[in-house]
């Protein structure tokens, strides 16, 4: 059960990434375009609105397949003090 949980959420993971680098090929047209009309910076807009949405959620999927991605994700570097039922940190 557990591995096709993480398996479905890696799939999840690759698909937030597919959406982000589809998402930067967009912006990148955008700004080549000297003169955008208004429906391409509406669009641009909401890109980056979704592109939001998606950087969290690839942090939410990150943190459920491993603890120690806590660390990662807040940039500071962490050391795993004891495993009991749950898992303290603390930060050097």
């Amino acid at each position: 059960m557990r591995l096709t949980l993480e398996r479905d959420r890696r799939e999840q993971a690759e698909r937030l990434l597919a959406d982000l680098k589809a998402i930067e090929q967009w912006n990148a047209a955008y700004w080549r375009n000297s003169d955008p009309y208004v429906y391409e910076t509406s669009a641009f807009l909401a890109r980056e609105s979704r592109r939001s949405e998606i950087t969290l959620q690839i942090a939410v999927v990150a943190r459920s397949l491993d603890p120690f991605c806590r660390c990662l994700l807040e940039r500071e570097e962490c050391v795993p003090i004891a495993r009991v039922k749950d898992t303290s940190w603390t930060k050097r």
